[in-house]
């Protein structure tokens, strides 16, 4: 018997740029700290008292890369689409790569905790958004190609994903807003050297609610919230954004 209780803090760092007035590009380059506490007991040979291990990682994460390209123009009376491209490239500390010891007879624990995928990931999707002032609609559909890689325990053939998200955000004056969503992702199971992976297929739901405050011209503030609905999701998720505009410094630059 296993109880594991995860944390996980990440920080990114994210540039963002128009290439056109349709098409944007960016960059995110994360770290991520990782604490895990597990608890377990063999059931099979008579152990009466549960042994705990903790372990913890800290490193950069995989780094993405992200294109946005607006299908159609707004006005039309037809919702606006925008294509994306997500690839994730595994700069992270791989789980293919961690050490693990055998402490209660059949528990292994990992020695430091992975702080990336291991493998290359693409993500192609589409976004729905549709206005309706005071508010917008929006829905995005995805699909997540996760490449095979060759690792000291043979191939590994990590799950495709197929995910789903709808919503609608709603202005509560000139500078706040404030979105209420669902998000689904069913991952599928993964194989390795053709052998399927045992409860490697997982269903990973998120009730999210966010905000969003305009606290200047060039600065937004953004907090999102997503509360585990199915048994493979997260209990709770917080993030927060500041995204910042650099307009002038870029005029400048090309002047």
């Amino acid at each position: 018997i296993r109880e594991i209780k995860r944390h996980s803090l990440i920080g990114s760092l994210a540039t963002r740029y128009g290439v056109t007035d349709r098409l944007e590009l960016e960059l995110r380059l994360p770290y991520v700290y990782r604490d895990d506490s597990q608890r377990s007991r063999a059931i099979s040979v008579g152990v009466g008292e549960d042994e705990t291990f903790n372990a913890t990682g800290n490193n950069i994460g995989d780094i993405e890369f992200s294109a946005r390209y607006q299908l159609n123009g707004a006005g039309t009376g037809w919702p606006i689409f925008v294509g994306n491209l997500i690839t994730t490239i595994p700069t992270g500390t791989s789980p293919f790569e961690v050490d693990f010891v055998q402490s209660t007879v059949g528990a292994m624990f990992p020695t430091e905790l992975p702080t990336g995928s291991g493998y290359f990931s693409f993500q192609p999707s589409i976004t729905v958004l549709y206005p309706t002032d005071p508010g917008v609609f929006f829905g995005n559909l995805s699909y997540s190609y996760n490449a095979e890689t060759s690792e000291n325990i043979g191939k590994v053939d990590p799950g495709d994903a197929i995910g789903l998200s709808f919503g609608m955000g709603f202005a509560l004056n000139e500078r706040s807003s404030f979105s209420l969503g669902y998000s689904h992702k069913h991952v599928f199971e993964s194989e390795i050297n053709g052998i399927t992976l045992e409860g490697s297929e997982v269903n990973i739901g998120q009730l999210l609610i966010g905000y969003s405050f305009r606290y200047s011209a060039k600065t937004n503030i953004n907090l999102s919230l997503g509360i585990g609905t199915t048994e493979d999701a997260q209990d709770v998720r917080l993030n927060l954004r500041v995204p910042m505009s650099f307009d002038d410094f870029l005029s400048e630059v090309g002047d």
